[in-house]
């Protein structure tokens, strides 16, 4: 067992003492004790680096992730399956990567080779299959066992260089083989092919673009180093081109800003069309027919199948009664291609706009040009730049910096001949400085490799130009010597030759010495020697390296590229979402129950007719059309407003308002209100009041009164209401009711309390408020309801406790002041309730 750690107390003499009894087992490595903060900070960086570095992130150089860069090493190097060469079993593609180079799940790495070769997926594909590898409807790829693969010729490209020294090598993990570091790209593969990736703090999401685009922007960056983002984009990249196509409709500074900033979010939407074959159909009819509408592009990331079941979803839930239909036409004749039928040409941008509102036929590209750079990239560090993770550009406070003790924070990620890789937000200059940077370091080591390789064939084509000039000597030293080292040395004491000259002599065949093949050997050197002479001068100015440079992109650029798929539009082709275009205008009736249960009727005879829940009763009807909206006012002072289209239409009890609003439990509903202009006047101006008319005359329980503006109310509100007056603890509004020029209101009271005043007295809040006093009531006593008084014949009706029914005119109880105690109109009982005007049905006949 190991020595538990050593107390606190105590002192050193008798820790010292204490460690010196105990033994270690033999074999048993020692205990060391480490800090728990320390060795976690370790452990996580450690997690940190592996998930940025083996997983994640891209490498901004030639725009790959390890397990890319490793299926396509096997693909290119161990299996030879180059652009022309026969497929091979993805199965065994996958195998070979994750038992030499990749020791990962086969799930993972097979799912990387699909989207590899997946053309709505990649800009430009890098793997050629042969099989079921998925398509645009969402359906997956076969099994391994099934698929075959080989490189296409853009992928080949990016390796075409690894056997000439162009890039570092490490050991596999297993250290029985090596793999580049990094690939030589030909070509700035990140910005043609994007890259999408969650590490541990940061992420990247890379969009993809335009080959020939990109390229020109290169070309204009090595022609001027100091030439702008904005400058850039003008010569070269508009913006990202998607490979499912679709049409960005942000703005031209939205997008520069992104690429400036290596962040920033771009608007992508499908691009649609008549169907030509329909209109040739309906040439020369006059009456309307449906229309059909082909959508031909999508948003980067969306799958058509996905799309057609939320559009035929539409369609069936009627939610656009313009639109009659979707169908998925897509095939490989016509390719993409997503159908839907609208009842009208008119009504096509109607359905559009509701699609790309509610649907995946729109989508913000979240742009992040975070990749890996080496460390010496960018000298300038922007120290702003906030997507180095903890431990890789900056400490957390209160840790000391890394040590040269601690290899996992000082090593960072291995990019090859002791440059680390950090993690960095780009902006387009950069990222292709990274690339041009990267391109003239292998392009020098190519150039260098083949100068050496050059050389080395020189250096053995003079030493035949040294044994031509000598060939009779040459030949009696070879047929005079004992063997073939006797030879070597014979011929090294004779002529000005190396052993490696020698023995390249001592093996050439005796054909070689006519004097055709010697004058092609010496045509040779004279064609070596120049070609080395033009690599020296190559490689000694950099103003021949980049013109290189320059006409190698300019010709992968003609023979890879392709014509742009994203078309480029601007935010005003986006048409305002207007609710209202997709509810259809009828004319209805809202009905509201005491319990609180609402629906919608188009015909109502009598409100007995109408069907309720047991013990409940209607309260209620309104008349609106479906373009409007319902406003319920609760007991607690808030109100909520509800379009009249989402309004169930039933003939049944209907469904209880709280479904739709956040109800509070046991609140109930006072009064309701349209705001059909037909039933509910339009908002005016009335002087020396701060809300607009018309009013609403407000009574609490507590005797508190207030006129509010219901010009606050009449757009649709959210589940949780708005306040339209703040009571206090325990009180609750009692009536609510339209003024409506009514001169004078009627308070009544449990304690059969009558108090008769005029409403111009009610001051008009200009918001929520808590009113003023309307009757001063005794302890115990409350406000029961209301009347308010219109004509000379309004009359206020109570029943007592005695179930009788009593009447208060306006000519016997003239009006006082307002807060008033009012006048006791009876000694022995009091009220029970105050009956009000009942529902009534719309009049739809007045309102015409």
């Amino acid at each position: 067992m190991a020595s538990s750690p050593p107390s606190s107390n105590g002192s050193a003499k008798k820790k010292t003492r204490r460690r010196k009894k105990s033994v270690r087992p033999e074999g048993r490595p020692a205990v060391r004790y480490v800090s728990l903060a320390d060795e976690t900070r370790r452990r996580y960086l450690n997690y940190a680096l592996s998930v940025i570095s083996s997983r994640a992130l891209p490498d901004a150089r030639d725009g790959l992730k390890p397990v890319q860069r490793r299926i396509l090493y096997v693909m290119g190097r161990e299996l030879n399956l180059g652009p022309g060469a026969k497929t091979a079993k993805c199965a065994r593609i996958v195998g070979d990567t994750i038992g030499k180079y990749h020791p990962h799940g086969d799930t993972a790495a097979y799912d990387t080779l699909v989207r590899l070769a997946q053309d709505h997926a990649m800009r430009v594909p890098l793997v050629e299959g042969q099989g079921n590898f998925g398509s645009v409807l969402g359906l997956p790829a076969a099994a391994a066992r099934y698929t075959e693969a080989r490189l296409t010729a853009p992928a080949a490209s990016l390796m075409a260089e690894l056997g000439k020294n162009t890039v570092p090598t490490r050991p596999t993990y297993d250290a029985e083989r090596t793999e580049p570091v990094v690939f030589p790209a030909a070509f700035p593969h990140l910005l043609v092919n994007g890259a999408t990736g969650i590490a541990v703090g940061m992420a990247t999401n890379v969009p993809p673009h335009n080959l020939r685009e990109v390229i020109n922007s290169a070309c204009h960056l090595i022609d001027d180093p100091d030439a702008t983002v904005a400058q850039l984009m003008q010569k070269g990249v508009k913006g990202p081109d998607f490979p499912l196509g679709g049409r960005i409709v942000s703005d031209r500074a939205d997008i520069r800003t992104a690429y400036e900033e290596g962040r920033g979010s771009i608007k992508v939407r499908a691009v649609w069309d008549f169907d030509p074959e329909d209109a040739q159909q309906k040439k020369g009819r006059k009456k309307a027919q449906p229309a059909r509408l082909v959508i031909d592009s999508l948003p980067h990331g969306v799958t058509s199948g996905a799309v057609v079941a939320d559009l035929k979803a539409l369609a069936e839930s009627r939610k656009i009664p313009q639109m009659l239909g979707a169908e998925d036409e897509t095939d490989r004749t016509h390719g993409l291609r997503v159908v839907v039928t609208v009842k009208s040409k008119e009504d096509a941008d109607t359905v559009m706009a509701y699609l790309y509102k509610h649907t995946a036929l729109e989508q913000n590209f979240a742009v992040n040009l975070t990749a890996l750079v080496p460390d010496e990239a960018f000298v300038e560090d922007d120290p702003d730049n906030a997507e180095a993770p903890r431990g890789l550009g900056e400490t957390e406070p209160g840790f000391d910096e890394p040590g040269d003790d601690d290899p996992a924070e000082t090593a960072l990620i291995d990019g090859g001949d002791d440059v680390p890789l950090v993690p960095r937000r780009l902006d387009l200059k950069q990222l292709l400085r990274v690339f041009l940077d990267f391109r003239l370091q292998t392009v020098t080591r190519r150039l260098t490799h083949d100068l050496r390789v050059l050389r080395r064939r020189i250096h053995l084509l003079e030493g035949f130009e040294i044994l031509f000039s000598g060939i009779d000597k040459a030949i009696r030293i070879i047929r005079g010597s004992s063997g073939k080292a006797d030879a070597r040395v014979q011929m090294m004491d004779a002529f000005p030759l190396d052993e490696r000259q020698t023995n390249a002599i001592l093996e050439m065949m005796l054909y070689k010495i006519s004097r055709l093949e010697i004058d092609e050997v010496l045509g040779e050197l004279a064609e070596k020697r120049d070609a080395a002479d033009r690599l020296v001068k190559l490689l000694g100015s950099e103003k021949e390296l980049w013109a290189l440079i320059r006409a190698e992109l300019k010709e992968i650029g003609e023979e890879y590229s392709d014509r742009r798929r994203t078309t480029l539009g601007g935010s005003d082709e986006v048409e305002e979402f207007d609710p209202t275009a997709y509810i259809v205008r009828e004319d209805t009736n809202v009905v509201l129950t005491r319990d609180g249960w609402i629906k919608r009727l188009g015909t109502i005879n009598a409100v007995d007719a109408l069907r309720t829940r047991e013990g409940d009763e209607t309260i209620c009807v309104l008349g609106a059309s479906t373009l409007d909206a319902i406003v319920f006012f609760a007991e607690d002072g808030a109100a909520y407003t509800l379009p009249v289209d989402q309004i169930p239409a039933s003939t049944g009890y209907g469904e209880p308002l709280g479904k739709h609003v956040k109800l509070d439990d046991g609140v109930r509903i006072v009064a309701a209100l349209s705001t059909d202009e037909r039933f509910t006047p339009a908002d005016f101006e009335v002087e020396g009041t701060p809300s607009l008319a018309p009013h609403l005359f407000v009574a609490t329980e507590q005797g508190q009164v207030s006129r509010v503006g219901l010009s606050a109310f009449r757009d649709p509100s959210t589940r949780g209401g708005r306040k339209y007056l703040r009571l206090a603890d325990g009180d609750k509004v009692v009536h609510v009711e339209r003024v409506d020029g009514a001169d004078s209101v009627f308070l009544a009271t449990k304690k059969a309390r009558v108090l008769h005043f005029k409403t111009d007295s009610v001051p008009v809040l200009a918001g929520p408020g808590k009113g003023v006093k309307g009757i001063d009531l005794e302890k115990s006593d409350a406000v029961l309801g209301a009347q308010l008084c219109r004509r000379p014949s309004d009359v206020l009706q109570t029943i007592n406790v005695n179930d009788k029914q009593l009447s208060f005119g306006q000519m016997k109880y003239t009006p006082t002041g307002r807060g008033g105690k009012g006048v006791k109109t009876s000694q022995r009982t009091g009220f029970q309730s105050v009956i009000g005007p009942g529902p009534q049905l719309a009049d739809w006949g007045a309102t015409k």
